[in-house]
């Protein structure tokens, strides 16, 4: 894989067997291997938890109960001056964008924080949804 531009770093679990690959994610800004894998490994009950923080955001209460699709996770702070986090970047089936701060706790990550926003107009939003099972 080959890039113009800035080189970019991109983080996916690699399933036994013959499973598909999921989705490659972004990774805005480096972590340690550890950490992307735990957080990859937790993001859908990270994502499940944070929609009740969704609930008490007034930019983020009517996109809780939407579809969402993991796209990056970046570091950084939730505001100017506070505490690092590392946040995961999700992007809905109707055009926004959502991220979720994390704060770790031992082994454990824990949704702390929500921010919401529409999609940038170049971003086109993807959401992978399950296939149907053949029988």
């Amino acid at each position: 894989w080959k890039q113009e531009g800035d080189a970019r770093q991109y983080a996916w679990l690699e399933k036994q067997g013959c499973a598909q690959v999921a989705m490659a994610v972004e990774v805005i800004r480096r972590l340690p291997e550890s950490d992307i894998v735990e957080l990859l490994e937790q993001q859908g009950k990270l994502l499940a938890s944070a929609r009740l923080l969704f609930a008490g955001n007034t930019s983020c209460a009517r996109q809780r109960a939407l579809a969402y699709a993991l796209k990056a996770i970046e570091l950084g702070p939730i505001s100017a001056g506070g505490e690092e986090m590392a946040a995961l970047v999700y992007h809905d089936d109707r055009g926004g964008l959502a991220r979720v701060w994390v704060r770790r706790n031992g082994a454990e990550h824990t949704a702390w924080n929500v921010a919401c926003a529409p999609l940038p107009a170049t971003v086109a939003p993807q959401v992978i949804r399950p296939r149907a099972a053949k029988g």
